[in-house]
């Protein structure tokens, strides 16, 4: 089956709109990889594998909450069209089922794009860092399980600030409505808030995380540089 029949395949018989096909099966086969890539023993793999797979995890478990404030917030650019199911990622209003495709769409690539921006850094590309390793015995090279505590943090304090900051925000509109969102009704303003603020908060964390990560690595590998300066007894 080649392409094109799998994405027919898939449009005819799954509820994904059929718009929304080929970056649901590309974000899926981005994801399988990185799932697969945690068994690998090559750093260079487990990098990227496991920023996704952090990233995509925070998408889905994030929305898991905001469906079930919200089911009608998640139509193609979250446009008002109540509990119609045409112009919607996924076409029905399965909470779970939601949670997950929508969710990994909107994660998964961004994921990737951190994932080889942390490998570029680690120094795991480095042709030359073998040899190096060999000749000078010094290793400054970031390991993926070094990686984990980074994201950990990032990924938990995201999920934090956002769940607490949408609560906040949803509990003023409810308390004051007015119409913020254009198209949606006065009685939905507080959901769509919160699902708005939600959302728009795990992706400043994304802005916010991804740069702070560099600069640990960064820290880090210069740390482990200096450390392997210093006299053998010092270390120990």
């Amino acid at each position: 089956m080649d392409l094109q029949s799998t994405l027919l395949y898939i449009s005819q018989n799954t509820d994904i709109n059929r718009h929304d096909v080929p970056g649901v099966l590309f974000s899926a086969t981005i994801g399988m990889a990185a799932i697969a890539s945690l068994f690998s023993k090559s750093d260079m793999m487990k990098i990227p594998g496991v920023t996704v797979v952090m990233t995509a995890a925070y998408g889905i478990f994030n929305d898991m909450i905001a469906c079930r404030d919200s089911i009608e917030y998640f139509t193609r650019f979250h446009t008002w069209q109540g509990q119609n199911l045409t112009n919607r990622t996924v076409m029905n209003l399965d909470p779970n089922l939601n949670a997950i495709v929508v969710g990994g769409l909107s994660t998964i690539a961004l994921g990737g794009l951190a994932g080889l921006f942390f490998l570029m850094l680690s120094g795991n590309v480095d042709s030359e860092s073998d040899k190096k390793i060999a000749e000078k015995q010094v290793d400054t090279r970031i390991t993926a399980r070094q990686l984990f505590p980074y994201l950990y943090i990032v990924t938990v304090i995201t999920f934090v600030a956002a769940h607490f900051k949408a609560r906040f925000a949803q509990q003023a509109m409810a308390a004051a409505p007015y119409v913020k969102y254009e198209g949606v009704p006065l009685d939905m303003q507080a959901a769509w808030e919160v699902c708005n603020v939600r959302n728009t908060t795990g992706y400043l964390g994304f802005a916010i995380g991804v740069p702070l990560i560099c600069v640990g690595i960064i820290a880090t590998r210069i740390w482990l540089y200096c450390r392997s300066q210093e006299p053998h007894e010092k270390r120990i």
